[in-house]
């Protein structure tokens, strides 16, 4: 019996550290997307000099690969159609 008081008595404690440590944490699941979703998906082919030239690149900016290509060619498509209006 006290074996038994023993461990209901961690058990307790074990949930009660629990709990506090997830007081100061969000709801579980996906955080919220934006104002946009990304969903669309675009496949460059490149060698490995030029890919990590961008890495490289994106990470001076303090970037990721992802957000660096889309700011620069997003960037680049404005000014190009910017051009011929």
């Amino acid at each position: 019996m006290i074996v038994d008081v023993k461990w209901r008595s961690v058990d307790f404690l074990l949930k009660c550290a629990h709990n506090i440590r997830m007081e100061d944490k969000r709801e579980p699941g996906r955080p919220p997307v934006g104002e946009k979703a990304q969903n669309a998906r675009l496949y460059v082919r490149a060698v490995d000099s030029e890919k990590e030239l961008l890495e490289d690149a994106a990470r001076q900016a303090g970037m990721t690969l992802s957000d660096w290509i889309r700011d620069r060619l997003t960037k680049a498509a404005r000014r190009e159609l910017k051009r011929y209006t």
